[in-house]
Formats: structure tokens, sequence, C-alpha cells
């Protein structure tokens, strides 16, 4: 055995040593949970910790070990762990009651809101999660331009949807039809060259989508200009760019990676960082793209047949 293995043995026993509970917590979700883990990014080995409780810039596991938390959920609580403006305005939301089935006051004040400070939002549409942002964002694409297929960058993650999991990430197009995946082109990053003759070869592309920097993918930065030439390339090619802030947004800066650097997309994706960290999602861009799929129910209403009134109360 060499040093390399007795020393990462030694990491092993020390971790096991200082957390017990989340070792006990592992093996029952084992039992009940797929693969241990309803996130697969959560898992490392031979178990993760378990969470109890966070405040700050703080996390406690159920060992009681205090961490300092560089992650913050994968950027998304901007505000950090329990952030007493958040918790109060959760709370006050929370004696309203939940799932009310109807639209409210507060998604319209959020839409405005959102548009006033991204650059590139005419329009919003709130989702849960982003990978519902996606899904929307990349539907919207193929309705307005009538094509079908969507390039994505090599390592980029965008999400658990079908469209976007043959992104070159190993084990993510697991259980996806290939008829699916035939529509989704994969490019280098930071490669202008192979992005500009893959549209030139590939006329059925509705759109790209593209995170600022690949975050999951090791945060690998772009070289400089990169993300203009994007800019440049799809729009003399006819193709929408789709803008993956869901890391980003506010953060870089009020309005985003795009207002920090002047690129303005096609649409934008926002994730938990538009909800205070807790699950929601957005999905921006202009009118005429956002409407490209409006929903039959929002067309002008005709009336109903007369057979249909029969019956009903005057």
């Amino acid at each position: 055995m060499g040093v390399a293995s007795r020393d990462s043995d030694s990491l092993v026993d020390l971790f096991s040593s200082r957390s017990p509970k989340s070792r006990s917590y592992h093996e029952r979700a084992s039992k009940v949970i797929p693969s241990g883990s309803n996130r697969a990014v959560l898992f490392y080995r031979p178990y993760p910790v378990y969470s109890k409780r966070a405040k700050g810039s703080r996390i406690w596991d159920v060992d009681g070990v205090e961490r300092i938390d560089y992650c913050f959920n994968y950027s998304s609580l901007v505000l950090g762990h329990a952030n007493p403006a958040v918790i109060a305005a959760v709370e006050a939301e929370l004696e309203n009651g939940l799932a009310r089935g109807q639209p409210t006051t507060l998604e319209v004040e959020l839409a405005e809101m959102v548009t006033r400070m991204i650059p590139s939002a005419e329009m919003v549409k709130l989702t849960v999660t982003g990978t519902e942002a996606v899904m929307n964002a990349t539907r919207s694409a193929r309705a307005y331009t009538k094509k079908d297929d969507i390039v994505l960058f090599e390592g980029a993650y965008h999400g658990s949807s079908d469209t976007v999991s043959a992104n070159g990430l190993s084990f993510h197009s697991y259980g996806v039809p290939e008829d699916t995946q035939r529509h989704t082109v994969v490019v280098p990053f930071n490669d202008p060259d192979a992005l500009q003759r893959t549209l030139s070869d590939n006329r059925n592309v509705a759109a790209v989508l593209m995170e600022p920097f690949l975050a999951s993918g090791g945060t690998v930065v772009p070289d400089e200009d990169f993300a203009k030439v994007v800019r440049e390339v799809t729009e003399r090619m006819g193709v929408l760019l789709i803008l993956d802030e869901i890391i980003t947004g506010f953060r870089i800066g009020r309005g985003g990676w795009q207002e920090k650097y002047r690129i303005k997309p096609d649409m934008t994706l926002l994730g938990k960082n538009v909800a205070g960290g807790m699950p929601g999602a957005a999905v921006c861009g202009s009118k005429e793209i956002m409407d490209a799929r409006r929903h039959p129910s929002q067309e002008p209403i005709t009336p109903f047949p007369s057979a249909w009134l029969q019956g009903l109360p005057p």
C-alpha cells in the first residue's frame, strides 16, 4: 500500500470517527432512496454529511460539527442561511395558505421586479425549478424558430430534462431516448470555431443554451470575448441565445452576468436566486419570443355553444 493510499485511509477513518450519525442516516437512506441520495451531486464517498441546521455562513451536521459553508446550496442562498428578512417574509406568507390554486399578487410584483433588473427581460414566466425553466425556454425557442435542435456546451449542466441531459457529463443521458438525444448537439466550450461550424452545418438549430461559465463542469471560465463571439454568431445565423444565469443571476451584479459583460441574450434563465433560496425559477425574454407558446386559454374568448349552457342556473 502506497503512502497516498495510507493517507487516504487515515482521512476516511478520521471522517468516519467524527460522523457516526451521518453514517447511520446514510445506511437508512440507502434502504428507501435510490442510491441513498435524492440529489446525486450531494453524494461523496464514503457517505455524505447530513446537515441539521444552518445560520448565516455556518452549517451544523447531525453530529454537531460546525463548518463554514462555502457552497450555500450551490450559490442559491445569496443572503446566507436563515436570513431574518427572508424567514419573516416566508412566515408571513404561510399564514395566507399554501398553493391556493389561483394567480397571486406576489407573482405579478416579482415578475415586474425581474423586468426592472434583468436587461433582457421584457416578460417573465415563473416556474418552481430551474429544470422547468429550461424546459419552458427550449420549447419556446422551438415554437418561435420552428426548428428542433438545441446546442449545448460540453460539461454544462442545465437541469435534468431529457433535452439537456446529453451534455457530455457521465450518467446524465441514462434513460434518455436516442430520438431525443439526436436533437441535442454538444460542442466544446471556449471553441467559437466549433460553434460556427456546427451552426453552419446544421440549419435546424433553434437555440444555443449557454452558462456564462461551466459550474458543474469544473468552474471553467470563458476565454476573453468568447461570449461576445457566441452572441455575434448566433445573431448572424438566426439562432436564439438562451443564457442560463441560474448560478450567476444577482451575484455577478444586480442585473446578472449579462449586465456586467454587456451581453443581451434572447432568453435568460434564473433559479432559486429569484426566490430567496426557496423553490422558484424564471424564464425571461422578449415579448415576441415569450408569446410564441401562448396558451389557448389566453386567446380571445369565443361564445359557448348554447347546448353547453342548457340546464345551468340563470
